[in-house]
């Protein structure tokens, strides 16, 4: 799968300043391959927005989370 962030957020009527390309969506950070969005949610057992930072450096290029997310990114992150 190849697709533009600004792509996927349509429907969510949301659009980010710069449009990436996203090669695959994870929800596990430690899944995360260089150009994929990671979904942020929480879990049973976790919350995912604790594992910004691993997904980030995993290889992760856009970030959606359920929370409003203030920490600053060095990718784009929406709610």
């Amino acid at each position: 799968m190849n697709k533009t962030l600004n792509a996927l957020l349509e429907p969510l009527d949301l659009k980010g300043e710069e449009d990436i390309i996203i090669t695959g969506i994870q929800l596990d950070s430690r899944k995360i391959k260089e150009g994929n969005l990671f979904v942020a949610v929480t879990g049973h057992e976790s919350d995912g927005h604790n594992f910004i930072h691993s997904a980030i450096t995993n290889g992760a290029v856009a970030v959606i989370g359920e929370k409003h997310i203030t920490d600053k990114w060095p990718v784009p992150i929406s709610k």
